[in-house]
């Protein structure tokens, strides 16, 4: 009589094959999922942006602008004595988070942070990504932000 203590290798390779078919799946549900997640994150890093632009007018007193660059799908944040020259690093959304644009912000591409922390106009900038999925942030006059 003989003690089968184990597994054959059909038994072996059916496991394995169940266990392709499922990470098969996985990864392709993942990889529609990219373009959302990295839709999240650059309206993260915007909103991250604003807030710090903001908060360094009211600490230092003085205007903060952040400059939006559609059709480069850039910003960055600046001292309104000095327009042009970038506080931090320019953002670039290209870069840092591909298949992501920044199309458009309707109350133009200057946004100004008085050292009160309230903006001159009320301005909503729309971000998408490849799938057309779009995030809309708003920067009211306020100074308050919001993803919408």
């Amino acid at each position: 009589m003989r003690d089968n203590k184990g597994f054959t290798i059909i038994e072996l390779m059916i496991v394995v094959a169940i266990i392709g078919i499922i990470a098969a799946i996985g990864f392709v549900s993942l990889t529609k999922q990219i373009p959302h997640y990295r839709l999240n994150g650059s309206v993260r890093d915007l909103v991250s942006d604003l807030r710090w632009a903001r908060t360094l007018a009211i600490a230092s007193g003085e205007k903060v602008n952040l400059r939006l660059d559609p059709s480069n799908d850039r910003y960055q944040v600046e001292k309104a004595l000095n327009p042009g020259t970038p506080i931090s690093r320019v953002r670039d959304l290209r870069q840092d988070y591909p298949g992501v644009d920044l199309i458009s912000s309707s109350g133009g591409n200057l946004i100004t942070f008085e050292p009160r922390g309230t903006t001159s106009s009320w301005t909503t900038i729309k971000i998408g990504n490849s799938s057309g999925e779009e995030k809309k942030i708003t920067v009211i006059v306020t100074g308050r932000i919001k993803i919408n």
